[in-house]
């Protein structure tokens, strides 16, 4: 799953198609809490690329910063999935260079198999995510997972 800008719809980095880190330098930033996993990996790369945010907010959750920045608060990074959670409109979403990206799965106990509504489950809440956003999801099976 890709980790997307948001920008509010009217932000002037809205007129470029692929943001690169530099367009953030000195831009009021929406961050997650530092002990999130999207958090940790924007600092590493930032930090890698000697760029510093200016964190205007945190937030604890992806969505929460995507209403921040649909009411103009600042920019953000959020993945593609949560970003579209907001009503059409409401935030532009952009790739950027070098960008990210996250996975998410399910974990089974290895001393016995899944019951068959918990794959059935596994099964509704993959296909979903991947009818949410079909360009930005790309569903991988571990062969050694019985099916639903």
């Amino acid at each position: 799953m890709p980790v997307l800008a948001g920008l509010p719809p009217a932000h002037p980095l809205t007129r470029k198609r692929r943001l690169k880190a530099q367009d953030f330098v000195g831009q009021p930033f929406i961050a997650l809490r530092p002990y999130t996993l999207l958090r940790h990996l924007v600092d590493e790369v930032f930090s890698e690329l000697h760029l510093p945010l200016t964190i205007r907010a945190e937030t604890s959750s992806g969505l929460s910063a995507c209403q921040m920045v649909a009411k103009g608060l600042g920019i953000s990074l959020a993945d593609a999935l949560v970003a579209r959670c907001l009503p059409p409109g409401q935030i532009e979403l952009r790739a950027w260079d070098p960008g990210l990206s996250l996975t998410y799965g399910f974990l089974y106990s290895s001393a016995h198999l899944p019951l068959s509504p918990v794959l059935e489950f596994a099964e509704i809440v993959a296909a979903t995510t991947k009818k949410l956003s079909p360009k930005h999801v790309r569903l991988i099976r571990d062969t050694n997972t019985p099916r639903a």
